[in-house]
């Protein structure tokens, strides 16, 4: 193969690598979570998300709840699928702007949660397989690049095979009839 076919297969292999980590990170993106709900809803329920953001402290440091846990950023989207209120944020404005969300029934909130999840694996697995394809694609180039080296050496030689086999079968007088075949890739 020529340097040039090397730089392709070279280049095709990074890009396998990185497509690799790339169906990795989407497969685990299909994993409806916390955050990947959280992302979701972010996108596609601009309300919803505002309903669950959890305040910062003002002096930088990590809000503490019951216990000394901190708080962490999915902590009212939890509270709210287990039915729960607000907590110590009922206070806050965002949360009193998102009165309709906070008061809706456990049921209702289970059901919407189950969307969500849905949508966030559909969603991942769509990812995967755009990702998936283009991996293949990618693999499938580079066996067709090591395939135009090993065509391109079977060109540059003239394969020519006979049996024994063949050649008993035509003998003729003292002279041997050999059945030569000749393999011309062109």
């Amino acid at each position: 193969m020529s340097r040039d076919d090397w730089n392709k297969v070279e280049a095709l292999r990074k890009r396998r690598a990185h497509l690799s980590k790339s169906l990795h990170r989407a497969c685990c993106a299909a994993i409806a979570q916390y955050k990947q709900i959280m992302k979701y809803i972010g996108i596609h329920h601009q309300e919803y998300a505002a309903a669950f953001r959890v305040p910062e402290s003002t002096d930088g440091t990590k809000i503490v709840g019951k216990g000394g846990r901190v708080i962490g950023p999915n902590y009212l989207l939890d509270r709210w699928i287990k039915g729960q209120d607000a907590g110590p944020f009922k206070g806050e404005s965002h949360i009193q702007a998102a009165g309709e969300i906070w008061k809706m029934e456990h049921t209702a909130r289970r059901s919407r949660s189950e969307i969500w999840k849905q949508e966030v694996v559909k969603k991942g697995i769509e990812d995967m397989l755009q990702i998936g394809k283009k991996y293949n694609q990618c693999v499938a180039d580079i066996d067709s690049i090591y395939r135009q080296g090993e065509a391109s050496v079977l060109r540059a030689r003239r394969i020519i095979g006979c049996t024994t086999t063949g050649a008993a079968m035509y003998r003729s007088g003292n002279f041997i009839l050999l059945f030569l075949i000749e393999l011309i890739f062109k």
